[in-house]
C-alpha cells in the first residue's frame, strides 16, 4: 500500500476517495505503521487537491503551518484508526489535535461518528504497553479545552495560542450531553486514582457542562452526585447550588441511567461510588439512544424524576458550611414551595441548618424571620431552631431576649409544645458568658437540671468558668470531675481551656507539645510534683498518639488527660 500510494501520487494519476483512505488506514493500523499512517492522513487532510500533485512536504497532524486544499472527506473511522495508533504510543497531544480536524470534516454530515471518535479519545488507556502508569489529568484538561473551543470559538482562546493554531470552527457540531458526562466521569477517575487535587478539574468540567449543554437537558443522578462531591472536595458551595438549580430548572433529574429511591441516603455519602471501570461507564453501541442528547430524545425528555430530598439537604449543608447561607436559603425556599414530596422532617432539618448558618454570623433578623415562617406555615419548629435564634441573640449580646425565649419555651407560650433542650440552653448560656453574668449562668444551669437536660461541652465549660470566676475553685474542679464521670466528649480544646482557667501564669504555652516539655522541666525542679507531672505528661502523649483514631478512643484519652490535670492542679494547690 505504501509504495503503490507513493508512486501513484508522484505520477499524478491517483484518484483519492474516502473508501481508499479508510481501507489504507485500517491496514496501516493493523501493521502498526504509525509514520505511514500520519503521512497518508496529512496528505489526504491538508495537501490533496482534487487528485492533483502538489509538492508540499507532509506536515505532522496538528501542525501550525499546513495549507488546506479542497481535500476529500475523511471518514470518522479513519480518525479512529489513527487514534488507535496514537494510543499505542501514548501520544495524547497528537490525539487531541485530531478533534478540530474531525469536527471540520464530519461535524455536518456524521455527528454520531464524531461522538464515537470523541468517546474513544476520552477513553484513554491507564497503562502503556510496557505497563507504565499513564497520567491522564492533562489529557482530560486538553479535551475540556477543545470541547469549549468547539462550543465558543475564540471566546475560549488562551494567551499562549498562536493565530495559526487557534482556528475558529465553522461546523454546526456541538458535543452531546453523553460526551460531557463521559469526560466528567473520566476526570473523577483521575481524581480518585492519581491525585485528589484533580477535583478542581472535575469542578471545571461540571461548570463547563452546565454552561454548554442545552438548557432543556437534564442532569442524571450520576452527574448530580459528582457535582455535589466536587463542590465539597473543592470547597465550592456555589457549585452545589448551581448543580441543584440546573436540576430544578430542567424539571428534575433525567431518568436515563438509574432512579434512586426517595429515601436513598446516597446523596448524603461522600464516598465516590461511581462506575469503576477503565473509562467510568461503558456505552452499548447497539443502543440507538446511546449518542442521542437528552434534548433530542423523547424518551429522556418525557421521563424525569424529582431531585432526591437528600441532594437538597447535602447542598444546603455545603452552602452553610461554606458561609454561603443566602444560597442555602434560596434552595430551601424552592424545595419548600415547589416540591411537596419532601418529608416534613427533612424540611425542618433544612430550615434548622439555614438558621444555624445565619446564627453563626449573628444575623438575628434573618434567623427570626425563618423561625416565624416555621411557626406560621410549617413545619413545626425544632428545639434546635429555637436554639439557633438564641445563638444569634447571644452573638449580639442580647441576653434578656435570649433568656425570654427560654422562659417562653418552658411555659409553652408559643403553643407548639417545644421545650428547651441542650441546644437552646447552650446558646443561652453562651450569651450569659459573653456578658459575664456568672450568677445568670448558674441560675440557668439549675433550670437545665430541673428540666432533666444533661451536660454538654458548652454548658459544662460555662458552669465551670462561672464557679471559678465567683471564687469557688474547688466546686469548679468538681464540675470537671462530674463531666469526666458522665463520659462527656472531651478534646484538646477543653484541656487547653482548663489550663487557661486554673493555671493562667504557670505555663507560657498551652499547646500540647510545648506544654509537655515545660511540664517535664517543672517536675524536675519540684520533686513534690514529679509524680503527678509525669502521669499528666504520659496521658497527653497517649492522647497525641491517638489523635487520628476513632472518636471514642480520642475522647477516652482526653478524659484520662483531664483527670490527671485535676490531680496535678490539686497537688499544686496544696503544695
Amino acid at each position: 500500500v505504501g509504495s503503490g500510494f507513493s508512486r501513484s501520487v508522484n505520477d499524478g494519476r491517483f484518484e483519492l476517495d474516502d473508501r481508499v483512505i479508510d481501507v489504507a488506514m485500517r491496514i496501516l493500523r493493523q501493521r502498526h505503521r504509525l509514520s505511514d499512517a500520519q503521512q497518508l492522513f496529512n496528505w489526504a487532510a491538508f495537501n490533496h487537491t482534487n487528485g492533483s500533485n502538489n509538492n508540499n512536504e507532509y506536515d505532522n497532524v496538528g501542525s501550525t503551518t499546513y495549507s488546506e486544499g479542497e481535500s476529500v472527506r475523511i471518514k470518522c473511522s479513519v480518525f479512529k484508526s489513527l487514534l488507535r495508533l496514537y494510543k499505542d504510543e501514548n501520544m495524547q497531544k497528537e490525539a487531541v489535535n485530531l478533534i478540530d480536524i474531525c469536527v471540520k470534516k464530519n461535524g455536518q454530515n456524521d455527528k454520531r461518528g464524531v461522538d464515537d471518535f470523541l468517546t474513544s479519545l476520552i477513553h484513554w488507556p491507564k497503562k502503556s504497553r510496557d505497563g507504565t502508569h499513564i497520567i491522564l489529568s492533562s489529557h482530560c484538561q486538553s479535551i475540556l479545552y477543545a470541547l469549549e473551543r468547539i462550543q465558543h470559538g475564540n471566546n475560549r482562546r488562551r494567551e499562549s495560542d498562536t493565530d495559526a493554531f487557534f482556528q475558529p470552527l465553522s461546523s454546526p457540531y456541538q458535543p452531546t450531553y453523553a460526551i460531557w458526562k463521559r469526560l466528567l466521569i473520566s476526570a473523577v477517575n483521575v481524581a480518585k486514582f492519581e491525585s485528589s487535587t484533580h477535583w478542581k478539574l472535575v469542578n471545571q468540567i461540571c461548570r463547563a457542562m452546565m454552561e454548554n449543554v442545552p438548557s432543556s437537558s437534564s442532569p442524571d443522578h450520576i452527574v448530580l452526585r459528582i457535582g455535589l462531591d466536587a463542590a465539597e472536595l473543592t470547597k465550592d458551595p456555589k457549585l452545589a447550588h448551581d448543580v441543584i438549580s440546573w436540576a430544578w430548572r430542567s424539571r428534575g433529574l433525567n431518568k436515563a441511567d438509574e432512579v434512586f429511591s426517595e429515601d436513598s441516603k446516597d446523596f448524603l455519602d461522600t464516598e465516590n461510588n461511581y462506575p469503576n471501570t477503565d473509562d467510568g461507564i461503558h456505552y452499548n453501541d447497539s443502543d440507538p439512544n446511546v449518542w442521542r442528547s437528552p434534548e433530542s430524545s423523547p424518551e429522556k425528555v418525557s421521563h424525569h424524576v424529582h431531585v432526591p430530598p437528600q441532594a437538597y439537604l447535602r447542598a444546603i449543608r455545603l452552602c452553610v458550611a461554606g458561609d454561603e447561607v443566602d444560597l442555602a436559603r434560596n434552595m430551601l425556599e424552592h424545595c419548600s414551595k415547589a416540591d411537596s414530596r419532601i418529608p416534613e422532617t427533612l424540611i425542618r432539618e433544612m430550615y434548622t441548618l439555614v438558621m444555624a448558618g445565619y446564627a453563626k454570623g449573628g444575623h438575628v433578623d434573618d434567623t427570626k424571620q425563618l423561625l416565624s415562617e416555621m411557626q406560621n406555615k410549617g413545619p413545626r419548629p425544632s428545639e434546635k431552631a429555637y436554639g439557633a435564634v438564641i445563638h444569634a441573640l447571644a452573638m449580639n449580646k442580647k441576653v434578656a431576649e435570649a433568656s425570654e425565649i427560654i422562659e417562653s419555651m418552658l411555659s409553652n407560650d408559643y403553643g407548639d409544645g417545644v421545650k428547651p433542650g441542650p441546644s437552646s440552653f447552650a446558646s443561652c448560656m453562651l450569651s450569659l458568658v459573653h456578658s459575664k453574668d456568672w450568677e445568670g449562668v448558674l441560675s440557668l444551669n439549675e433550670k437545665m437540671i430541673d428540666s432533666g437536660i444533661p451536660f454538654n461541652s458548652t454548658i459544662f465549660q460555662g458552669v465551670m468558668l462561672a464557679y471559678h470566676r465567683l471564687g469557688n475553685r474547688q466546686r469548679a474542679l468538681e464540675i470537671i470531675e462530674q463531666a469526666c464521670q458522665t463520659e462527656l466528649a472531651m478534646d484538646s480544646a477543653v484541656f487547653q481551656t482548663c489550663i487557661r482557667v486554673f493555671l493562667p501564669n504557670e505555663f507560657e504555652n498551652t499547646r500540647i507539645s510545648p506544654f509537655r516539655k515545660e511540664l517535664r522541666l517543672l517536675g524536675e525542679k519540684e520533686p513534690n510534683l514529679a509524680s503527678v507531672a509525669l502521669n499528666l505528661s504520659r496521658s497527653l502523649r497517649v492522647a497525641e498518639l491517638n489523635k487520628n483514631r476513632q472518636m471514642d478512643i480520642q475522647r477516652h484519652c482526653w478524659n484520662d488527660a483531664i483527670k490527671n490535670l485535676i490531680e496535678y492542679i490539686r497537688k499544686k494547690d496544696t503544695h
